[in-house]
């Protein structure tokens, strides 16, 4: 059996009484694909809190391509490789589809010059935007701006990302 790519082992998470996760365990391989259905206030985006580094949790951890990210902030996740998606995406609206994508690489994936240029334009095609690459962010429809949020997070070199209502073409 392949490991992990990421890892939650025992994970619990408590506001007051209020138990947001408690002893969750959950293993996901590389290219799997994994969906999170619930209904609201049932810990969805907490746990992606969790995951992303958002949250701490109060007992157990996680780990991702082997090493354990359980203490880790959301920024050093994001350099590892965790990337996520928000629900009500916020592009810097005075730059271009483009100029998000290549913040991203460049201090999401830590990348300089032409491969930061490649790595925003990856993420475009990945991302079907290529079309839209000069549009100022800010005139993007509400689902455009979720899929630059989605390509802000390939920009930025994450082999996992944690994406919320993530609606289709």
């Amino acid at each position: 059996m392949t490991s992990p790519l990421l890892a939650l082992d025992r994970v619990t998470k408590r506001f007051g009484r209020v138990v947001i996760a408690e002893d969750l365990s959950l293993r996901v391989g590389p290219g799997d694909t994994v969906g999170i259905v619930g209904p609201n206030g049932a810990g969805k985006t907490s746990l992606f809190g969790l995951i992303s580094g958002d949250l701490a949790p109060d007992a157990g951890q996680l780990t991702f391509a082997g090493r354990t990210v359980t203490r880790l902030d959301s920024a050093t996740r994001c350099k590892l490789g965790i990337g996520r998606t928000y629900q009500v995406p916020r592009p810097f609206t005075d730059m271009t589809v483009y100029e998000n994508l290549l913040v991203a690489a460049q201090q999401g994936a830590g990348l300089r010059r032409r491969a930061s240029y490649v790595a925003a334009a990856e993420a475009l095609d990945r991302a079907g935007m290529a079309d839209q690459a000069n549009l100022p962010a800010g005139r993007l429809g509400l689902l455009q701006r979720k899929r630059l949020e989605l390509a802000r997070a390939l920009a930025s070199g994450h082999s996992c990302c944690c994406s919320m209502r993530w609606p289709a073409a």
